[in-house]
Formats: structure tokens, C-alpha cells, sequence
């Protein structure tokens, strides 16, 4: 990952021919894991969702590091701000179901 394990900070700066692919990569990976329904597991709904979530927030770390990223994803930058905003709501739901 380009998360450094110690620091939690973000590594170095993908390059600009894999960059669009990568950011690209995570969205895909992360929307894979909201499309997986456990509808027996609420728990493992909630675990993918969270998974989803720290997806969508990598990429909106990452733009907020390196500014100039946001032009390579510029129609989707806005999409994973609002599904940070929008995946704790749903993640409450899910908690709420399960107490």
C-alpha cells in the first residue's frame, strides 16, 4: 500500500503514468466491496462498508496531498468526497440493526 505501517502517513507520490490507474484501482476496489451483500451477516456488511470507506478516504487523502491529483480525477474526486460523507450514515444503519 503507499500508507507508511508506521507512520499511517501516505508514501510517496504515485507517478504520473500508473497515477490515474491507481486512484482508478482503489475506487474500483472499494466499490467492489460495497457491492458484496451478506444479507444474513449485517456484521460483515458493515465490515465490507467499512473496507469501502477507508478506500474512498485514501484517494480524498491523497488528493488533499498532492493538490494536482485532482485534475487527473477530476469527475470522481467529487464522488468519493461524497461517499465519505455518505458511507457513515449508511454504516450507522447497519450498527443500528445490530444492537
Amino acid at each position: 500500500t503507499m500508507y507508511h505501517k508506521k507512520t499511517k502517513q501516505l508514501s510517496k507520490k504515485y507517478s504520473d503514468d500508473y497515477l490515474r490507474s491507481a486512484i482508478l484501482a482503489y475506487f474500483y476496489i472499494g466499490r467492489f466491496y460495497s457491492k458484496i451483500q451478506s444479507t444474513n451477516n449485517l456484521q460483515k456488511r458493515l465490515n465490507n462498508l467499512e473496507i469501502n470507506l477507508t478506500k474512498y478516504k485514501y484517494i480524498v487523502d491523497y488528493c488533499e496531498r498532492y493538490p494536482d491529483v485532482k485534475q487527473v480525477v477530476e469527475n470522481e474526486h467529487n464522488v468519493y468526497k461524497e461517499m465519505c460523507i455518505f458511507l457513515p450514515f449508511k454504516m450507522d444503519k447497519l450498527r443500528e440493526l445490530l444492537s
